[in-house]
C-alpha cells in the first residue's frame, strides 16, 4: 500500500502564486510545509497502522518526500521541475523522483513470493 502524498491546497502551482502575490518572494523554495500537513501525517500514521494489520507492505510517500524543512515543491531550478500539479498528485518529473527514491525497498519485495 502506498500512503497519501503531500496536499497542496489549490495545488502547487497556486501555492506558489500566492507566495508571490501576498508575501512578494519569487523564488521556488526547494521545501515548504503544505497547507494542514499535520492531518495528512495523521492518516499516513493510521495507513501504517493497517497495514501491520494487514500484514501488506507499507510505503509513505510522506516519509521519502518531505522533512523537518518541509515537503519537496521542485527537483532542480526551474519552474517546470514541480513536483506536483494539483492538490495531490505527482508531475512527471515528481513521480519519476519519487519511484527512484523507493526502488530500493521495492526491488526486496519484488522477488518475494505472493502470498
Amino acid at each position: 500500500m502506498i500512503g497519501p502524498l503531500p496536499e497542496w491546497e489549490g495545488g502547487l502551482p497556486n501555492v506558489l502564486i500566492k507566495r508571490i502575490v501576498f508575501d512578494k518572494k519569487t523564488d521556488i523554495p526547494e521545501r515548504m510545509i503544505p497547507q494542514k500537513f499535520d492531518k495528512i501525517v495523521e492518516l499516513d500514521e493510521e495507513f501504517r497502522r493497517l497495514s501491520r494489520e494487514l500484514d501488506i507492505v507499507y510505503i509513505s510517500p510522506i516519509g521519502y518526500l518531505c522533512n523537518s524543512e518541509g515537503c519537496i515543491t521542485r527537483i532542480g531550478d526551474k519552474a517546470d521541475s514541480l513536483v506536483a500539479f494539483d492538490h495531490g498528485h505527482l508531475t512527471q518529473i515528481g513521480t519519476e523522483f519519487f519511484i527512484r527514491q523507493i526502488f530500493p525497498e521495492l526491488g526486496a519485495y519484488i522477488s518475494k513470493p505472493i502470498k
